[in-house]
């Protein structure tokens, strides 16, 4: 091996106690290429080659390695991303930017996707096509109309966890797993932002800061694990995940609370929190969103469309197109549940039953609105057997039975008729 020289040498201990051996391979000007000592194995060099195959590149990649059967991971690799939806690619609610939003609420744009605050002025939410690479979308979130933050104004995106979906990370016990969450996030208003955990369950929380630039950039925060208070195992929402994009002194005056304890509001934003709402030219986007078990942010979980689609669905689904937003008149394609005349329960009625099986399964009984085919809410259509004229009637829906794998219900339509609705099913937290 020309130019390498192999050195053992003694070390003596601090004045002249104990002698340890180190072994050495060293380069012919002395230096050393890989030595031990102590049990510990340094390679000086910036890539590691077995034979002429390189196994470890000058990032400290690992690469032309296959892993042995016995191989297991510390966690899960797949379903490691806790957030469902973190690419903001479903958008059941709406495909088109959703205006006047001035309150709290459910998700208006991208499935499971919340606002949160009071008194935050006016705002659009959008899915958007401006992206970092490797993402296609993100969620816009954009001001419309300027708003001071007084004491107890704030505003925010959020996303909520039922408590059966985080008991692997053992909070509440004393081999409690610390939690990073990561992210993708540009903004026309840089500065500090503050990104929290607020457990519902236990009412204790912990806050991060960081600072948004004008360029898309990816975060993260690790919070360590919480040794106190466990999420209870049921489909109500134990945490939520949240980004303070505008706060009042009554959530800013304190000192942020970057370690876990009972949650005090005055404690949870940075005292340095930008204020959104401040110009109606600011906005803010976000994409890539995971939270995982662990001190390591791992490159984002992308997992197909349909599976994406499929978890949202437990908490939202219609029977529209995914594209198409509830409401919508779709009568000149017909779209929707129909169903025809046939159970006779007195001699001048005829009640027809219908039954919605719904799939997946749904978190919990959902709450059912029903469209006619011209999009008015509480409305169904008839349609006259042979010709198939249609027509919206006044009368409504009912018999319902709800259930998290099933609705069901009926109307009076009269004889010989056929009749139809499209819907929605929602079981949000």
């Amino acid at each position: 091996m020309p130019g390498i020289i192999k050195v053992d040498e003694i070390e003596q201990g601090p004045g002249g106690a104990g002698v340890k051996l180190k072994h050495a391979l060293k380069d012919s000007s002395g230096q050393d290429i890989i030595s031990e000592t102590a049990n510990t194995v340094t390679v000086a060099t910036d890539k590691l080659n077995i034979g002429t195959t390189e196994v470890i590149d000058s990032s400290r990649q690992a690469k032309n390695i296959t892993l042995a059967d016995s191989v297991v991971p510390a966690h899960s690799y797949m379903f490691r991303n806790k957030i469902i939806n973190g690419s903001m690619s479903v958008t059941q609610y709406s495909t088109t930017p959703v205006t006047g939003v001035t309150a709290s609420g459910k998700p208006v744009v991208c499935d499971r996707w919340h606002t949160f605050g009071s008194g935050f002025g006016t705002y659009t939410l959008a899915q958007s096509t401006d992206a970092p690479a490797g993402f296609a979308t993100s969620l816009l979130i954009d001001n419309t109309a300027t708003s001071g933050a007084g004491t107890s104004d704030h505003f925010g995106i959020q996303y909520k966890f039922e408590g059966q979906e985080l008991q692997s990370f053992a909070k509440g016990n004393s081999a409690a797993q610390p939690m990073t969450v990561s992210w993708y996030s540009k903004t026309t208003k840089p500065g500090v932002y503050t990104v929290e955990l607020d457990d519902r369950d236990n009412t204790r929380s912990i806050s991060a800061q960081f600072t948004a630039t004008t360029a898309w950039t990816r975060h993260s925060v690790t919070f360590p694990g919480d040794t106190t208070g466990a999420l209870d195992n049921d489909n109500l929402a134990s945490l939520h995940l949240s980004w303070w994009l505008m706060a009042g002194t009554s959530f800013t005056s304190g000192t942020l609370q970057t370690a876990w304890d009972a949650r005090t509001n005055a404690n949870r934003v940075s005292s340095t929190n930008i204020n959104l709402s401040d110009n109606a030219a600011n906005s803010f986007y976000i994409t890539g969103v995971q939270l995982e078990i662990g001190t390591v942010a791992t490159p984002f979980e992308h997992r197909p469309i349909g599976t994406e689609l499929a978890l949202c669905q437990r908490y939202y689904q219609k029977s529209y197109d995914i594209g198409t937003a509830p409401g919508t008149d779709v009568s000149a394609s017909y779209i929707g549940l129909h169903t025809g005349n046939g159970v006779t329960d007195t001699a001048t009625n005829q009640n027809v039953p219908f039954t919605i099986h719904v799939n997946p399964t749904m978190r919990a009984q959902p709450t059912f609105y029903y469209y006619s085919l011209e999009g008015t809410l509480n409305r169904y259509n008839t349609f006259t057997a042979g010709a198939m004229t249609r027509s919206e009637t006044a009368t409504t829906l009912g018999g319902f039975w709800r259930g998290v794998n099933s609705i069901s219900g009926y109307t009076a339509p009269g004889g010989s008729q056929l009749y139809g609705f499209c819907y929605v099913l929602t079981a949000e937290l």
